[in-house]
């Protein structure tokens, strides 16, 4: 959040960063928990998605098979 918001220097940050983590310990526990969520909904996601882009193209990709490739 801090990198994000403010222009500081990447040892400020850091330096700000774990006097934060120490003090406020709710809000780093709430990022954690919402990056944990974030790739869990990633990685279950990913595949079903992947295949309905797929299924939707499927004539674009026969189509380019057969007029462009060998």
């Amino acid at each position: 959040m801090l990198t994000s918001l403010f222009p500081f220097r990447a040892r400020d940050t850091a330096r700000l960063a774990a006097s934060f983590l120490l003090r406020h310990g709710g809000a780093t526990l709430a990022a954690a928990s919402l990056l944990v969520l974030t790739a869990a909904l990633t990685a279950l996601l990913a595949a079903p998605l992947l295949l309905s882009l797929l299924y939707g193209s499927r004539r674009v990709i026969a189509e380019t098979r057969e007029d462009f490739t060998a």
